[in-house]
C-alpha cells in the first residue's frame, strides 16, 4: 500500500490517540537530548497527551494530518494558518525507524503546496537551534533562521525558520 496523506479527524478519540503517540515517540528522542521530563518540559510534544492534542485541535486556525504507510500513523504535521499570509508548521515529525527515506520532506512539499493553494506566501517553522541535525535539515530544504528566542523555562534557545513561497 503507498503513503497516504490524510487528515486527522478532530473528533474522533482514536486518531487524536494514534496522532498524541506518534508526537510522544518521534519528539522523545528530543527531549532527552535536552534531559527534559514531564515536569521541566511539559509543553515539549514529547509529553502530549491525548487530551492536550484534543483541545489543540478545537482551533479552527489549527488543522493536522498524518502520513500512513499501510493504514499506520507514521509521520504527522500541525499547521496553523497566521495573519498576513504565513502558515506556521506548529509540529513536523516522523517516528524513528521511518525516518531518513524522504517522507519528512515530502510532508514539507505537501504543506507547501497547501500554503500556496491558501494564498500563504510564508512558511515559518521553530526549531531547536541545540538540534544541529534538525536545523541542518530545515536549511537545506530552504528555510535559514531568521531569529532566536531563548525562553526561560526550556533548555534551548528556539530558532524560528522560514521560507518565502
Amino acid at each position: 500500500m503507498p503513503l497516504e496523506m490524510l487528515p486527522i479527524d478532530h473528533q474522533n478519540a482514536d486518531a487524536i490517540a494514534e496522532a498524541a503517540r506518534v508526537l510522544r515517540v518521534s519528539y522523545g528522542a528530543e527531549a532527552q537530548l535536552f534531559s527534559l521530563t514531564p515536569e521541566t518540559g511539559a509543553s515539549h510534544p514529547a509529553f502530549t497527551t491525548d487530551r492536550a492534542l484534543a483541545s489543540m485541535l478545537q482551533s479552527p486556525k489549527l488543522s493536522a494530518s498524518g502520513l500512513f504507510l499501510d493504514g499506520t500513523m507514521i509521520g504527522l504535521f500541525l499547521l496553523r494558518y497566521r495573519p498576513e499570509r504565513q502558515m506556521e508548521v506548529v509540529r513536523l515529525c516522523v517516528m524513528p525507524w521511518h525516518r531518513g527515506k524522504g517522507r519528512g520532506a515530502s510532508m514539507l512539499e505537501h504543506i507547501e503546496d497547501r500554503a500556496r493553494a491558501a494564498g500563504c506566501g510564508v512558511i515559518i517553522a521553530n526549531v531547536p537551534l541545540e538540534n544541529a541535525e534538525l536545523m541542518a535539515w530545515w536549511e537545506r530544504r530552504g528555510y535559514p533562521m531568521r531569529r532566536t528566542i531563548k525562553f526561560g523555562n526550556m533548555p534551548y534557545t528556539m530558532g524560528f525558520v522560514e521560507k518565502v513561497l
